[in-house]
């Protein structure tokens, strides 16, 4: 059956608003920015405007990359603590079974 719902329409820059954008798309308008800042007919306010703008998206990538590092450390103690945790019991329960003695 066929969805009759009406379809939406996002801008292109709408998660920017909500702080939802990723490291490409941040990369993207720096690039784009340093572009439009490379040509020489722009005015003076336009020029300013951007060059503020830049500086927040390098913030921004900063930020990302920034937490793109912690959430990968994260990820890499938790399988070391998963493995750290479950090794000894597999181990004491191995050798709780071959020496024959009850559990506690």
């Amino acid at each position: 059956m066929k969805d009759t719902r009406p379809k939406t329409f996002t801008n292109q820059y709408e998660n920017d608003l909500h702080g939802n954008i990723g490291v490409s798309k941040v990369k993207k308008q720096i690039r784009d920015t340093s572009r439009l800042l490379k040509k020489d007919s722009i005015p003076a306010n336009v020029r300013i405007d951007k060059e503020r703008e830049l500086k927040a998206l390098n913030e921004k990538l900063a930020e990302l990359s920034q937490g793109s590092l912690e959430k990968k450390i994260s990820k890499k103690y938790n399988m070391v603590k998963f493995f750290g945790k479950h090794t000894p019991q597999k181990h004491s329960d191995r050798w709780r079974k071959e020496e024959g003695s009850p559990e506690d």
